[in-house]
């Protein structure tokens, strides 16, 4: 009888380690599933443009005048170079950790060779485009960091592309006349570009367009807003002779809800001033020639302050974090 008791005993310690093995193997799956499923809230959304204040980054809007690609911190500290000589048209990524920009491959030459090009976190670069007949620029991700878009000459032209520069989608010109500073919304929807001294915007997959402003003079360097509300632009209130004094202005995608930025002042004339609106949508930098500013969104601005510049200004972004 005492052995038939030790048998059951033994036999009911050997079921209970097996339960327990088994509710063991059950919370370690529970307890994967639920770091699995943290892992993917806590990494990065990669369907928007916001995110805190990284570096302003500019550089001359054409690569053969071009010393690099700099980026400065918003107070105006810990200026860095980013891109070596004969680089342009910084386009950061969603998580801010790539930077597009073009690179004239004959700056020696009498015709530019321009391509376009990837800087990696770790500094590596790559290039993305090779195209000896075909001048690309302007470069801009998608939201998903997987595409991009850029505009080429001498035919003028949008191409959307893979980082391999395949599986291209393509908006002709059809008046001949240029398709500058293309720009996807931060939802990756539509693509934002300048054209016959208008703003328009077209589908992520080019088939349809849309002009958004209709200026007398011309509105050019648009960019879009961080919560895709709005497109900021610069809207020329005179013309071009004795010079274009421009002034910020927005206006939603669907050409509605234009409006004046700052206060409605303007600058100086110049065809080569540039704003845009910070990744935490809490203020604007504005930069003409050799002169940049970042200002709050305010009226009138609470918070003004000129950071350094080294050389000419022509093309911004500003790194999100």
């Amino acid at each position: 009888m005492i052995g038939g008791y030790r048998y059951f005993q033994r036999v009911g310690m050997l079921l209970n380690t097996v339960i327990r093995s088994q509710q063991w193997i059950r919370a370690v799956q529970i307890a994967s599933v639920s770091a699995l499923v943290l892992a993917l809230w806590a990494s990065p959304a990669f369907a928007t443009f916001p995110g805190a204040n990284g570096r302003i980054t500019y550089s001359p809007s054409k690569p053969t005048i071009s010393a690099g690609i700099f980026g400065v911190l918003p107070d105006g500290s810990d200026t860095k170079r980013l891109t070596g000589p004969h680089t342009a048209g910084p386009g950061w990524s969603a998580d801010g950790r790539r930077l597009l920009f073009v690179r004239d491959l004959n700056p020696n030459g009498a015709q530019p060779r321009v391509d376009i090009f990837i800087r990696g976190s770790d500094g590596t670069k790559r290039r993305v485009t090779n195209t000896p007949h075909v001048d690309e620029m302007d470069p801009s991700f998608a939201p998903g960091g997987k595409r991009i878009v850029v505009s080429c000459s001498p035919r003028p032209s949008l191409i959307s592309m893979r980082l391999d520069g395949t599986h291209r989608r393509i908006l002709h010109s059809f008046d001949g006349g240029a398709l500058r500073d293309p720009e996807y919304s931060p939802d990756g929807t539509q693509i934002v570009y300048e054209h016959q001294d208008a703003i328009w915007v077209a589908s992520a997959d080019l088939s349809q367009t849309k002009r958004v402003t209709n200026p007398v003079t011309r509105d050019f360097g648009p960019h879009w807003e961080p919560d895709g509300q709005y497109i900021i632009f610069m809207h020329c209130t005179n013309n071009f002779h004795p010079g274009c004094r421009p002034r910020d202005e927005l206006v939603r995608p669907d050409g509605t809800g234009l409006q004046v930025v700052n206060c409605g002042r303007s600058f100086e004339g110049s065809q080569n001033h540039q704003a845009l609106i910070s990744p935490a949508n809490d203020s604007i930098v504005e930069a003409q020639r050799t002169r940049m500013m970042t200002a709050g969104r305010t009226c009138p601005p609470i918070i003004r302050r000129e950071l350094p510049v080294e050389g000419v200004i022509g093309d911004l972004d500003w790194q999100p974090l």
